[in-house]
């Protein structure tokens, strides 16, 4: 009787794979009345899990492979957004801050443009991410914050990083141990009144301070094409913000 069924698992396969002009993809129906049609040749394979704890939901796939949703669980210690703090999807080029700012800027990031900055830098805590001098978590509240030195490092040595192009955007796409993506784009970052390597490097904040330099904080950046690190720079600089969540 097993080797039966195994005979029809492996017949039924076979005749999805050798006559793909009856059958041209997957549709997942949803329970809230919606569906997902994913083709075939975005497939790589289906595998059906039961929910438990601790076990991270696969989610739906755009057509270059990134996750779908604002909260992605990458399998992590936290949930990365799907997009910059200030976009509105994945490809969009969020808003730059200074270290430690509630409001955007495209213009003055320099020392006596920052709001933390008078003869030298004003000292406002060694990790900023969850204070009142977190945007993300004064705007969004609900565990969203900015990102630790702690988080990015994470991100960098338990993913996959790889350089692709989303309409017209050059970035990294991410996935995690779980099979689940984010694209982070070249959105580049402002020194002054400059917007430079903006199609080249992206560069997000993290809430660290560098305590070995108070003007300084640590960033998540690729220094080249191949070279991922978090490093620390000037806190006047403008950069974007990807946000984390705290899983509960």
């Amino acid at each position: 009787m097993k080797t039966n069924k195994i005979s029809h698992v492996i017949y039924i396969i076979t005749l999805i794979c050798t006559t793909p002009s009856f059958a041209q993809g997957v549709i997942i129906y949803q329970k809230d009345g919606t569906s997902i049609n994913v083709p075939y040749s975005k497939l790589d394979s289906i595998v059906t899990y039961e929910s438990q704890e601790g076990v991270s939901e696969i989610l739906p796939i755009d057509e270059y492979g990134i996750s779908i949703g604002h909260e992605i669980d990458l399998g992590l210690s936290v949930n990365w957004a799907g997009w910059d703090f200030g976009a509105t999807s994945s490809r969009g080029y969020g808003e730059h801050y200074a270290w430690g700012e509630l409001h955007p800027r495209t213009r003055d990031f320099s020392s006596e443009g920052y709001a933390y900055y008078n003869s030298d830098y004003i000292f406002i805590g060694e990790n900023i991410s969850g204070t009142v001098y977190d945007v993300v978590h004064n705007t969004l509240g609900n565990g969203w914050r900015l990102p630790t030195k702690e988080d990015a490092q994470e991100l960098i040595n338990n993913c996959k990083w790889e350089v692709i192009t989303c309409d017209a955007i050059a970035g990294y796409k991410i996935t995690g141990p779980n099979g689940n993506s984010i694209f982070l784009p070249f959105n580049g970052c402002y020194l002054d009144d400059i917007l430079d390597h903006r199609g080249e490097h992206f560069c997000y904040w993290t809430g660290t301070l560098n305590l070995d330099n108070g003007g300084q904080a640590y960033m998540l950046w690729n220094n080249n094409a191949a070279a991922l690190t978090v490093a620390a720079d000037t806190r006047r600089a403008g950069r974007c913000i990807r946000p984390v969540k705290t899983k509960k």
